[in-house]
């Protein structure tokens, strides 16, 4: 966790580009994690790797789901006078219940 922490203060202090050099090939959930972390780019000195290594990863990447983006917006209460019926139905019948 506190590599994370650190990667994530020198994402905000430098550059919003970041480039890790990597020995190894991440499995699918740590390539989500750097993802979400904000790496722009893994580096491998390919003279080191296995072929079906790199084949592999660029699988991973390929079934990554797209980034979701955060938004600056917060929770968002309803407004007074709004209905949670739909379709125009009425709420009415929900007191009855209770009676």
């Amino acid at each position: 966790m506190g590599s994370v922490l650190d990667v994530q203060e020198q994402l905000t202090k430098y550059s919003p580009h970041i480039f890790l050099q990597m020995s190894e090939v991440p499995d699918k959930t740590n390539l989500e994690l750097l993802r979400d972390i904000g790496i722009s780019a893994l580096i491998y000195n390919v003279s080191s790797l296995v072929k079906e290594d790199m084949v592999a990863l660029r699988e991973s990447i390929d079934q990554l789901e797209p980034k979701k983006q955060k938004s600056n917006a917060g929770a968002v209460l309803p407004q007074a006078g709004e209905s949670g019926s739909q379709d125009g139905e009425s709420d009415d019948h929900d007191e009855e219940d209770w009676e």
